[in-house]
């Protein structure tokens, strides 16, 4: 993702629930829209491994460090 106000709209645009926290589910929901399902379980696998709590769920620092270490 080009900066982290286009990663905040992606993040936001995944929080369905507004928990403030994403899950698999709500991440591949969007990305199905605009990429291939291997693409977005590609996505989904890199950005999950900074789910460092382990509870299923990316919060908002999650997500940007994951965007951070992704380049």
């Amino acid at each position: 993702m080009a900066d982290m106000e286009t990663a905040k709209k992606f993040f936001d645009k995944c929080d369905a629930d507004g928990s403030g926290k994403i899950r698999k589910c709500e991440v591949y929901n969007v990305l199905k829209q605009f990429k291939s399902h291997d693409e977005a379980i590609q996505f989904m696998a890199e950005v999950f491994k900074f789910d460092k709590d382990a509870d299923g769920e990316i919060s908002w620092e999650e997500f940007k460090t994951a965007i951070q270490h992704s380049g």
